[in-house]
């Protein structure tokens, strides 16, 4: 049986909405998200309480875009580039109000599989190395053109970063990313860029979940 949160004020013994059946959407704008900037948030957010039943959303956070938009934010941040269509319209603050007086829990999708070539390019060392020492995207474009980056390179410090913007500084609870990987047999061995070999991705995507273990409100 499910732990049973107890409410010291009113006395009531309920379970945590994440404990409950839960009910989500993502309603996804593709590279339209001004649509959203435009939107009348209350109403959007009523309707799919009203109109979609859910209980919990994902909001991107990170777009899932071609050619690989994955590095730009819908949310204010100085530390990352914003997408540019959406001005100051924050993606995250704007709408939790809104979500949360209708009793949908949010999450963060963040999409951290999906990189533009030129984002890649312009940090060597990012990209996930096979061991023939050619980049998996290279090789294997995502969705047709862009590339993926190496969790146990400079970019996780990146990731993870970005992770920590989106969760502490905006102040979503909970989160969800997507990231790629190769198998054992396709990684190149080699320490600046992956260790798959030797077990170091599964270290280093500990840092991920401790992130995501934040106490879901």
């Amino acid at each position: 049986m499910a732990a049973r949160e107890v409410d010291e004020l009113s006395g009531s013994d309920e379970l945590k909405w994440h404990e409950r059946p839960v009910r989500m959407m993502r309603l996804d704008y593709m590279g339209c998200l001004d649509r959203m900037r435009d939107a009348d948030l209350d109403a959007l957010a009523r309707s799919k309480r009203d109109e979609w039943h859910i209980n919990c959303e994902w909001i991107v956070g990170t777009p899932g875009i071609a050619p690989g938009d994955g590095y730009l934010t819908t949310f204010d941040t100085p530390k990352f580039e914003k997408y540019p269509s959406l001005g100051d319209f924050d993606m995250l603050r704007d709408y939790l109000p809104h979500a949360r007086k209708y009793g949908i829990h949010v999450l963060a999708y963040l999409n951290m599989h999906w990189f533009a070539y030129d984002f890649a390019d312009a940090h060597p060392g990012w990209e996930q190395i096979m061991a023939d020492g050619v980049p998996y995207g290279r090789q294997y474009p995502l969705y047709g053109g862009g590339t993926t980056l190496c969790v146990n390179g400079g970019w996780r410090d990146w990731a993870v970063e970005l992770v920590r913007e989106a969760m502490r500084k905006v102040g979503v609870p909970a989160g969800w990313t997507s990231w790629a990987g190769t198998t054992k047999k396709r990684c190149r061995r080699r320490p600046s860029v992956a260790r798959c070999q030797r077990g170091g991705t599964h270290k280093r995507l500990n840092q991920f979940k401790r992130l995501y273990a934040m106490r879901a409100t």
